[in-house]
This record gives C-alpha cells, structure tokens and sequence, in this order.
C-alpha cells in the first residue's frame, strides 16, 4: 500500500482465490478447506482441478453451504467477519478505491456437471454439421486432458455459432448457483463491511463461468430493507478460451467480442460502473500484441475501465506495452 501510495495509485483490495484455498493453490486457509480427505486432482491447465478434484469441489461445496469450520462458525461467516475486519482497517484510506468481494467465485460439484453439459452440447453440435467427427463426451473430456486436443477443440470452436451454443448449455447450472449461493453470499458479506464502512466501493465478480461468455444471473447489491447500495461497481473478468495454454495464436476476436459485450450489457442493464477487473494473461508473449490491442478497444467501446493481468517488473520493456494504451475519454 506504501508503495503504491507513493506513486501516486489507487489500490483494489481483491480477496483473491484459485482453486479456493492454499491446499490446493491460493486463496482460503488451510483450516477452511474441508475437503473431507478426498483426493485432489490436477489437469494440463491449473484450473482444470475445478472440474476433476474431488478435493476442490467438495471444498468449495461446504463453503457455499456455509458449513460449520473447527469452531462452529460458518466458512462464510468467518469470511464476511474477516472482510469486516479489513474494511475497518481501511475504511479511511483515500487511495482505496474499494473492495472486490471474491475473485473468480466457481460453484463445487457443479463445476464438473458446467464441464460435462458443455461438451455434450458441443459434441451434439459436431454431429449434427456435414461431415463433422462423432465424439463422445467422454472422447471429448479425453481431447481436453491433452495440448493437442485441446487445440483441435479450440479450432472448432472458432466458430462463433457453435462457440455460443456449447455455451448455452451451461447457463441453467450456473444461473441457478448464482441466484441461489452467491447472491446470499454477496449481501452477507456487503453487510459486514457496510457495518464499518460506507464509503468505498464494493467491486462484485460474476461466477468464473462469465470470463468465457456465460451470462451472470446476479443483482446489484441491496441492504437487508432492499435498498440499493450507493457505492457498488460490476467487476467482471474475461479471458478467451487459449488463457495459460502455448495456443495464443488461436484467439478468436469474435469470442473476446462476445465475452464483453455480454458483460457489458449487464452492466448497463443495471445501470451500474464497470471495471474489467482481469484480461489477458499474456505475460511477457510478444504474439498477444494485436489480441491485447482488441480487447483495449473493447474496453474504449464500453467506457469501462480494466486491469491488466498480470503485473511483473519485465512489463515495463515488453512488446505488449503499446497494446495497454488506453484513449483519452471524450468529454461528457
């Protein structure tokens, strides 16, 4: 904070996690991860544990659940009184601009049934088309498990109409966690900042599921009489399907496009300030410049805000710095 203080930034406090907690990669402590001793399973891509570990998914199962940790109290309880306790601390700071509730928020066991409903989908969708390959889901799963099938998959599905459909199928199961898990999860925690601090912005992410295109089904925040909170921001993320895969020359402009479109619709349905918390991960890859210079335009389009992922002392020389500019925001 002292740092970026001193030259002169703002600071986003982002309560950060993949694949939910420390045991498995970063985020909740240990203690919270009550994984009930179940193995933990990684895949080609890191985040590929949110769909085949056990570990992970029962983990984040009894989070949203809100089970009971070592000493009785809920894992969100515990979470909402630790983001409490941070909002206390610095709740008069003038260079935070606010708080991002959870990073990248990804249901449990449903996570892996998202994966298998869209590949179904995808495959149906291949056998339908001339001359198209006739693919079991579990084939599929198979392709995705490997670089070369990842990057056939990834071809396909440079066809935005087959691209949009795979999608389509995943929207029940994660509009239904949303509604039912992460809204109430959203307000508990919104309220025990709200308790100590009424002034920073409270920055909410859709599920992980809306980095690739699927439509969030969240509200704005509320208090508990359902008035609107005054100081809240839509904090999406997106990344296109080659994210943290050697495949970046397979980035579909069409994909990105529809990733935030999609978000921005959201945004300005419900009338609230957008921030495009993550984009990227092209790390210091000198053929991400043209990807990178697509999604700046998408952010001039929309009049959002973004920030770069991810931050390292090498940015400042790489190839990728002229894509990051921004134009100068017309008056209004």
């Amino acid at each position: 904070m002292a740092l970026a203080y001193a030259e002169g930034l703002f600071v986003l406090l982002d309560m950060h996690q993949d694949l939910y907690s420390v045991k498995f990669g970063d985020g909740a402590p240990a203690w919270a991860a009550l994984d009930e001793g179940k193995p933990h399973t990684t895949g080609t891509v890191w985040s590929d544990a949110y769909y085949v570990s056990a570990a992970v998914q029962t983990a984040l199962d009894h989070f949203w659940a809100n089970s009971p940790a070592a000493d009785g109290v809920g894992l969100q309880d515990h979470y909402a009184s630790a983001w409490r306790r941070v909002a206390e601390r610095f709740k008069n700071e003038p260079m935070v601009l606010g708080f991002d509730l959870m990073n990248e928020p990804v249901p449990g066991l449903d996570a892996g049934k998202v994966q298998l409903a869209l590949l179904a989908r995808l495959a149906e969708q291949l056998a339908r088309r001339p001359g198209g390959p006739t693919l079991t889901v579990e084939q599929l799963a198979g392709m995705e498990g490997t670089p070369d099938g990842r990057k056939q998959i990834t071809q396909w599905l440079a066809d935005l109409e087959l691209y949009e459909g795979m999608l389509e199928a995943g929207i029940p199961i994660m509009q239904q966690f949303e509604s039912a898990r992460r809204q109430p999860f959203y307000a508990r925690v919104c309220r025990a900042i709200r308790e100590v601090d009424a002034r920073h912005i409270i920055f909410f992410e859709p599920a992980m599921s809306a980095n690739l295109g699927i439509p969030t089904a969240l509200m704005p925040l509320t208090d508990k009489q359902g008035k609107r909170d005054s100081q809240q921001a839509y904090a999406p993320h997106g990344y296109d399907i080659v994210v943290d895969t050697s495949s970046i020359e397979l980035t579909s402009q069409e994909r990105v496009a529809l990733i935030f479109t999609r978000h921005g619709e959201f945004a300005r349905r419900h009338q609230l300030p957008m921030l495009a918390g993550e984009w990227g991960a092209y790390y210091l890859n000198s053929k991400a410049a043209e990807p990178a210079r697509f999604a700046v335009k998408q952010f001039d389009a929309l009049g959002c805000g973004d920030t770069y992922w991810d931050y390292q002392p090498d940015l400042a020389n790489s190839p990728l710095l002229p894509s990051f500019r921004r134009q100068a925001p017309a008056n209004r």
